[in-house]
């Protein structure tokens, strides 16, 4: 309440708190005109006593009830004086007097005598009376009586409103209990109330009245004005006057006075009040001696109340206006009345256009016009006659003269001539054409009206005067008369001439005035008599087609065009050129000869030209091209000897017919390709496992042949040409696509292993992916591989089956033409890299990349002239074209076709020069390959060749260019999911080399080990060095220094600047903050510049292990590692092995380290050499298969180059190891010691020869690499599984007598070892089997009357039988045959004699050896079982917590192996131990790793020590198994599969007591020297275990299988 009346007073009185509603009738005074008040809010409360707070809405109406002088309240028959102040609070600002009367009663003084009537009141009944009268009229004086009704129709009149406000109301008009006023130019009306009673019933029942709802009206209480409008005022009086005498009448203050400017005599007198609204309405006033009208005005309204007075308004009359005809008609013509009326709308009037006399009348709804005044009527035509004038002037009329002759010559013309905006109006009678139309619009047009009207006229006249004459002149001749101009000169001179040509009768017709057409005839006759001549001679094809063609035509296009002032007969075999001057001859002749031509086409199969399509093809060609730029003529020749197509005219024509004609031909020529392929392996593969990437696209007329018994396996096709394109490109592709590799295994028993188990082989490898050939002799016998004893199978060669060559021409597909081998290598992804010797413009890759130089003109620069002659000058014109005119920048690649090169497309690479480092053009050139690499891929393009970019005349290091290029190549590989680019090639040329060293070089460091042939000279360095050879090769000199080999990486000791090394990493020695500035650490911060600098400032503050990676900087390699310099040669060992460990990690393939520790450090350079070179042996040793492929170690100075040499010799001598020969049974050998002798006795060695086996050789084919290479792991498995070899060493061997020695000879030569040891594996199986069997089942038979139990072999034989449901099966006892009826018996010899047989099953028996508890349910017949466990579980954790104790290798699942079988011999096999050692201390968990092709056998098998030696021996010759996980992780015992992950079996193992193995063991040793009980197993240290060795199959049970990578 406060907040909306903030201005409070105190109000002080002497009355009585019990006065009933005195705080109302505080509230109506101080809001009433007599205490000055307004809006306000009284606090009254009994309790207060004689105060009250009186709030006000605004401080204005606070000031005023202040300034009051005197308040006084009626109450009762007494006056209540009340004092009025400020709040205390602004008392004191205040300088507004205090009004203090007492309270007093005044009796009021005794009116008059005459004024007493009989029944006058007594004084005291007049104050009550009054008193009671004022409160009243303060009261009433907020409330209205006036209703406004709003929305009325027109259909409602004033009885229809007049009975709905007495039906509202139930009031009555004749009573007098309102008035009604309808103001209709607004729908309004105003009901006016005596009583504010029926006010507030009207308001509240009218909206629910249903003939108020029915036409929508509203209702709303009208507002109480302060306003009166005053007419008739008399003229010259003043506001002045006005604001005085309406204060005096009205007897309230007037606060406006405002008289309208357009009407003198009317004004609007606002009062403060609106009692003063009443006063002056009731009255009749007079100003000057005239009656003047006063009525209440409304704002709202618009207008005054003027109750019986309002004025009535009617329409004023209509009237008519003359416009022109013309005018008036193009209106009719041009549909414009609507546009006029829509006009003349806006002042309340239309228009009647039927004749010129316009009839316009006033709109009705100008007498609904708010505050419409009878001024308004009497304006109306003043304004309505001024917007029509307005309307229509910007139309206009023009005439003009006209003789009917004239206009009858030229009305065509003018009609054609005037745009459709004019109407144009002809009066030959007057002689005058009229224009009528928009007034812009005919001043543009008149002017054209009288121009030919004025040139009309004139040559009518002229025609009667003129006269006609004729000269003859040969269309030839004039077709030159033409061209010099002839005609346009005579028409300069008379420009009135007429003159034509009429080529049917060979004439110039001159018609005009006499003298200007015989002044003409002379000059042409004498143009055509100094016309020159020339005879030429032209191809017969040319000449007819001259002959045939539109001479006049054809000479414009040949020589008018050309500027060329001729033109040319045909007679004799001849053409004459006829010409205005000799060099016109000349240059006409020159024309004729290099524009036209003609082009023979050789048909090879003559029904090609019978074809429907042909003809077809030559009808639309002579449509399309007959056009005299294009005409060209085609006919056949040679219908009795050799075929041809002639196409002649236009060159360029002939050129786009003679192609499209020959493409006929050629597409349409059947023709025959033969495509080689590689082996009858890879012809199958294609046939049968790709049919469905070729066989939708053969078409129906191309013939599909696979070749196989040819000396060379072949696809011989045969079809069209056309269709024989796609299918050729696309078996190549596909021939390309196939990855093929050789696999020869030279071991005994190996072919006729594989050819008896061959159907099984052939259908089982083919779930690889992989077909398998098992082949008679290989072709290619030098790029197999014998699988040697010791040589791991899976590092047999790998290679890409190299492209099918096609056997017509001389292309080979995705490859480059070059005399010499190529260098290939592939990345990880399978991107192929090929080096090449050749010439670029040779390549027949998909793609071959061009060098642009600014001026983008193929004819500068030696890779661009070579591709340009090859490619010819078109492809010129297709740069040019894909340039557009614009100005491409440096770095930019553009795209165009091959043209006539064997690539399809040419990427032209716009490279800059070297700037030497200062800039960033090196980066520039990095950005041209990667940008020719994407848009090889994003073009779906399969190969692409580079020239060596950059290292010729734009003058880029070679040695830059070499790195850069392969490192791009193997970055974008590396980052791109490649789905298309299959072959990157880089072409060297052969003159170049200096280039060609470079890049060997490189391809050397970064790929080797890698590559599949290298066309350097051999080097023995460079051979990888296979597992079960020697770590170190030999030592050989390369310039400035010398490299070997250390296992797979190439180790480089160099003299040099390594800040100047392109390998992936360079290593910086510093100190422990990275910030040292001496010796080689400020040589390379120097060269790396000031980034590299900062990084290390910012990494050295960090936390790290002595050593930190940083960006290259201004170097060339990748990265730079920074070490903390060391001055121990231990710790120096750790520094390297840490860079090559971080190199390996992050997938680096080259390292460059300076000699470290050998400056300021002050270690001697030989304890430097053999420590870094101790770390290189160390890491190879620890991870074979790393990424590293080179370490270089740069000598800054050179006598240290010595001491490295030394120690890699060093190596050398302990690396070589003599070269063992093949065979199996070749070197037996045995040296004996003499004992307590002091010299050593050398035996005579008995040696077998090796012997030349027949190999297995395997042809393989896949869609991948990796799909061959597991093919090929898959035979070289399944043959080690059958393979048995064994090592005897025993002194007896050298005590053989010649005769056991030609014995084992002769089994040598015989070729069955392999089927021996075949045969006594799989007896030492059975016997493993019947073994374990007889722990379980024991099958008897009656003997006497007891049972007894078969032998183990029988035992297995009948338990096998039953559980394959065979119901008989053949056995023998005590030699003799039975046959036996399952499973009950009995057994029946070959007498018939019964002998009954039972089946013991043990495992009821054994009670203490009852399945685990949390074994999954198994079926009765169920073998074996795997069961993954939940990661949730306690199982699941406590198998992953004993992985990841010593392994942090990822694990994907672990599974629990449930094999009864094998689990209750193992427990059989526990309690005797148990009971034997007297201890139960016999159980370990192990770890076992193992290849995903040996689960299966495990599961169900159980460990087969038979396998001993596969991965190692050093031990004895039983099953491994390793303390600690990490050791069975490395990929030797857990082989990675396809998708890498690997393999682990959590084992239970007997470890019982052992002692230490060594090698050669096939069981424990004794106890002891007299005991004959052995050790359970063995390990390799006592003391500290970490691998134990059994030799019992059943002393361990593969528990848990675990998953991981």
């Amino acid at each position: 309440m406060e907040d909306d009346f903030p201005f409070p007073l105190r109000v002080e009185g002497d009355w009585d708190a019990s006065i009933p509603k005195l705080k109302n009738k505080l509230n109506i005074y101080f809001q009433s005109r007599k205490a000055n008040g307004g809006d306000c809010s009284v606090e009254y409360e009994s309790s207060d006593g004689q105060r009250a707070v009186v709030r006000f809405k605004t401080e204005e109406v606070r000031q005023r009830v202040l300034n009051k002088q005197g308040h006084e309240l009626k109450l009762g028959r007494g006056l209540l004086k009340l004092t009025v102040r400020l709040p205390q609070s602004e008392e004191t600002s205040s300088n507004f007097p205090e009004t203090s009367d007492e309270i007093s009663s005044i009796p009021p003084a005794d009116p008059p005598a005459d004024e007493k009537g009989p029944s006058a009141p007594t004084q005291g009944e007049t104050k009550e009376v009054v008193a009671a009268q004022e409160e009243k009229e303060a009261e009433e004086e907020l409330q209205t009586v006036s209703v406004l009704l709003e929305n009325i129709p027109e259909k409602m009149n004033s009885t229809m409103i007049e009975l709905l406000v007495e039906n509202i109301s139930d009031t009555s008009m004749e009573r007098g209990d309102f008035s009604l006023e309808i103001i209709p130019d607004i729908s309004v009306a105003v009901v006016s109330f005596k009583d504010s009673k029926h006010t507030s019933t009207f308001l509240s029942e009218g909206p629910r009245n249903k003939l108020f709802m029915k036409n929508k009206l509203s209702a709303r209480a009208l507002e109480v004005t302060k306003t009166v409008k005053v007419d008739n005022i008399p003229p010259s009086v003043s506001t002045d006057y006005l604001r005085l005498y309406f204060k005096m009448e009205g007897k309230e203050e007037v606060e406006d006075v405002k008289q309208l400017e357009d009407e003198e005599c009317t004004a609007f007198i606002t009062f403060r009040h609106h009692k003063g609204v009443n006063q002056v309405t009731k009255k009749i006033l007079c100003i000057n001696g005239m009656r003047i009208g006063v009525y209440p005005y409304y704002k709202s309204l618009g207008t005054a109340l003027y109750g019986k007075e309002r004025p009535t308004l009617k329409l004023p009359d209509s009237f008519t206006e003359s416009m022109d005809s013309a005018v008036w008609k193009f209106l009719q013509d041009k549909q414009l009345v609507e546009e006029i009326n829509e006009v003349m709308a806006g002042n309340f009037c239309k228009v009647d256009l039927q004749s010129s006399e316009v009839l316009i009348s006033p709109l009705r709804s100008l007498l609904k016009k708010k505050g419409l005044t009878a001024k308004d009527i009497n304006h109306w035509k003043e304004k309505a006659n001024a917007t029509f004038h307005l309307a229509i002037s910007k139309f206009q009329s023009f005439d003009c003269k006209v003789m009917p002759a004239v206009w009858e010559e030229s009305e065509t013309e003018i009609r054609r001539a005037l745009t459709e905006a004019v109407v144009i109006a002809p009066d030959m009678a007057r002689g005058v054409v009229t224009l009528a139309g928009l007034a812009e619009d005919v001043n543009k047009v008149k002017d054209v009206l009288e121009g030919i009207v004025g040139t009309a006229t004139r040559r009518l006249e002229r025609e009667r005067d003129s006269i006609t004459a004729e000269a003859s002149v040969a269309p030839s001749l004039y077709h030159i008369l033409q061209q010099d101009r002839l005609p346009q000169k005579l028409a300069t001179d008379y420009p009135e001439l007429k003159m034509t040509y009429s080529p049917a009768d060979q004439k110039v017709i001159l018609c005009g005035l006499s003298a200007e057409v015989y002044a003409a005839k002379i000059k042409v006759l004498e143009q055509v008599m100094a016309m020159k001549r020339k005879m030429v001679e032209v191809d017969e094809d040319v000449l007819a087609f001259l002959s045939e063609a539109d001479k006049e035509q054809l000479c414009n296009c040949l020589f008018t065009e050309e500027g060329i002032k001729a033109t040319y007969d045909t007679c004799d075999r001849r053409v004459q050129l006829l010409g205005g001057t000799d060099q016109a001859l000349c240059d006409a002749e020159k024309q004729l000869k290099t524009t036209l031509s003609s082009y023979s086409i050789e048909v090879e199969d003559e029904t090609v030209l019978s074809k429907p399509e042909w003809q077809n093809l030559v009808t639309r060609l002579k449509e399309s091209f007959n056009s005299p730029v294009k005409r060209v003529k085609v006919r056949r020749t040679g219908y009795d000897t050799k075929q041809e197509v002639i196409v002649s005219g236009f060159q360029g024509a002939v050129n786009l017919v003679q192609q499209e004609l020959f493409n006929f031909i050629s597409n349409n020529t059947i023709i025959e390709f033969t495509l080689d392929v590689k082996s009858r392996a890879t012809l199958k593969f294609i046939q049968d496992w790709k049919k469905e990437s070729w066989s939708e696209a053969v078409k129906r007329d191309v013939q599909v042949n696979f070749n196989y018994e040819t000396r060379s396996p072949n696809i011989w096709l045969r079809g069209s040409r056309a269709h024989m394109a796609d299918v050729k490109n696309l078996l190549q592709n596909t021939i390309s696509s196939v990855h093929f590799d050789t696999l020869k295994i030279a071991k005994p028993g190996a072919k006729k292993f594989f050819k008896e188990k061959w159907e099984f082989v052939e259908n089982a490898a083919a779930k690889t992916g992989c077909l398998i050939q098992l082949v008679e002799d290989d072709p290619e016998d030098e790029s197999s591989n014998d699988d040697d004893d010791g040589q791991d199978m899976g590092d047999a060669m790998q290679k890409t089956m190299p492209p099918a060559r096609l056997a017509v021409g001389d292309k080979q597909l995705g490859k480059v033409q070059a005399s010499t081998s190529q260098d290939r290598t592939q990345t990880r992804e399978g991107l192929t890299i090929i080096l090449s010797k050749g010439n670029i413009q040779d390549a027949s890759t998909d793609v071959v990349v061009n060098i642009l130089g600014e001026s983008l003109s193929l004819d500068s620069g030696n890779v661009s002239r070579a591709i340009l002659h090859a490619a010819g000058e078109e492809l010129q014109t297709l740069l040019q074209a894909e340039v557009a005119g614009s100005k491409p920048a440096t770095g930019a690649v553009l795209i165009t076709k091959g043209c006539n090169l064997k690539s399809k497309n040419v990427f032209h690479a716009l490279a800059p020069h070297w700037d030497k480092g200062k800039g960033k053009t090196d980066q520039v050139l990095e950005r041209i390959v990667e940008q020719c690499l994407e848009k090889a891929e994003e073009l779906q393009q399969r190969s692409i060749a580079f020239p060596a970019i950059g290292s010729g005349n734009l003058g880029f290091p070679k040695d830059f260019v070499a790195s850069m290029l392969l490192g791009q190549v193997v970055s974008f590989s590396s980052k791109t999911n490649l789905k298309h680019l299959q072959e990157v090639v880089i072409v060297l040329h052969p003159s170049d080399a200096q280039t060609s060293q470079a890049f060997y070089t490189e391809f050397s460091k970064r790929f080797a080990g890698i590559s599949s042939s290298l066309s350097q000279p051999a080097n023995p360095a460079t051979a990888p060095t296979q597992p079960g050879k020697a770590l170190f090769s030999k030592v050989t000199s390369i310039a400035q220094g010398h490299e070997m080999r250390v296992g797979g990486v190439l180790l480089q000791v160099v003299t040099g600047d390594i800040t100047a090394e392109t390998s992936d990493v360079i290593v910086n020695s510093s100190n422990a903050d990275f910030s040292l500035r001496s010796g080689v650490s400020k040589a390379i911060l120097d060269a790396a510049g000031p980034t590299v600098d900062a990084e290390c400032k910012q990494l050295g503050a960090q936390a790290n292990k002595d050593m930190i990676m940083t960006q290259p900087g201004n170097l060339k390699s990748k990265k730079i590692i920074h070490i903390v310099g060391q001055t121990d040669v231990a710790k120096i060992i750790g520094s390297v092995k840490a860079v090559l460990q971080m190199c390996a990690q992050h997938k680096f393939t080259s390292v460059s380290f300076p000699a470290l520790g050998t400056g300021q450090g002050g270690v001697g350079p030989s304890q430097v050499a053999d420590a870094m070179l101790d770390a290189v042996e160390d890491v190879v040793k620890q991870d074979p298969a790393m990424s590293l492929r080179l370490v270089r170690l740069v000598i800054f100075q050179t006598p240290m180059l010595t001491h490295f040499h030394s120690s890699m010799q060093k190596r050398e001598s302990m690396g070589i190891q003599p070269q063992a020969p093949k065979g199996v049974f070749s070197k037996l050998a045995m040296f004996f010691k003499s004992g307590k002798q002091e010299g050593k006795k050398i035996f005579k060695t008995f040696r077998l020869e090796g012997k030349t086996l027949e190999a297995a050789i395997f042809h393989l084919c896949g869609d991948s690499q990796a799909s061959v290479d597991q093919g090929k792991r898959w035979i070289q498995e399944l043959f080690h599984k059958e393979l048995a070899f064994e090592r005897i060493t025993d002194e007896a061997i050298l005590h053989l007598s010649d005769e056991d020695k030609k014995k084992i000879q002769d089994l040598q030569q015989q070729l069955q070892i392999r089927c021996m040891l075949k045969t006594a594996r799989d007896q030492q199986t059975q016997n493993r089997d019947a073994d374990l069997l007889c722990n379980l089942v024991e099958w008897q038979y009656q003997q006497g009357g007891q049972y007894v139990a078969f032998d183990k072999l029988v035992n297995l034989h009948l338990e096998r039988a039953m559980q394959n449901q065979k119901l008989e099966v053949k056995i023998e006892i005590e030699r003799q045959p039975y046959k036996v009826s399952l499973p009950n018996g009995p057994a029946v010899d070959s007498g018939g004699k019964p002998l009954q047989i039972k089946r013991v099953d043990k495992q009821e028996e054994q009670d203490t050896r009852k399945l685990p508890e949390h074994w999954s349910a198994m079926k009765a017949d169920q073998p074996c079982l795997t069961t993954p466990l939940q990661p949730g579980d306690a199982e699941y954790k406590e198998v992953l917590n004993l992985f990841q104790a010593t392994c942090k290798n990822p694990v994907s699942k672990i599974e629990r192996v449930q094999n009864p079988c094998l689990w209750m011999n193992y427990q059989i096999l526990k309690q005797t131990m148990d009971q034997t050692n007297g201890h139960q201390n016999n159980e370990k968990r192990l770890f076992h790793g193992t290849s995903e092709p040996t689960i299966q056998h495990i599961n169900h098998r159980g460990f087969n020590r038979s396998y001993a030696g596969k991965n190692a021996a050093a031990f004895g010759n039983g099953t491994y198994f390793a303390v600690g996980a990490n050791y069975s992780a490395s990929n030797t015992y857990s082989v990675p599969d396809a998708q890498g992950q690997k393999y682990m079996y959590l084992c239970r193992v007997l470890t019982g007591d052992f002692t230490n193995g060594r090698g050669g063991m096939i069981v424990p040793p004794p106890k002891s020297n007299t005991s004959h009980l052995l050790y359970n197993s063995v390990a390799d240290n006592t003391a500290n275990p970490s691998m134990f060795i059994i030799f019992n199959d059943i002393q361990a049970y593969p528990e848990y299988l675990i998953t991981f990578r």
